[in-house]
């Protein structure tokens, strides 16, 4: 059964100041995300440097050998977590995701 996870990726040093190299970093890790066709939403602060991705997993081992298996530049950390519900704003209307 496919799970949903929330992984909170620190992808890049927001000390540096060059835009052009971090334009060039988020969209490596873009297209690097992409391959996977396991990406449901990608959400930045680039301020930050901070990306949560929630993705498609049959397992935590599954999306631990996915996340491993990229390659992502100059990656410091990435969390994730189980996610168990969806609520629509819109209509305020949940529904289980697991």
């Amino acid at each position: 059964m496919e799970k949903h996870f929330l992984i909170e990726l620190d992808y890049f040093d927001p000390e540096i100041q060059e835009a052009f190299l971090y334009d060039e970093k988020l969209d490596q890790i873009i297209a690097e995300l992409k391959t996977t066709n396991r990406v449901v939403s990608i959400s930045i602060s680039e301020e930050q440097a901070v990306m949560w991705i929630v993705m498609k997993a049959s397992s935590e081992s599954d999306l631990e050998f996915v996340l491993d298996s990229l390659k992502l530049p100059e990656v410091s950390s990435y969390d994730f977590y189980l996610l168990d519900y969806h609520v629509s704003i819109n209509t305020y209307e949940s529904y289980s995701l697991n």
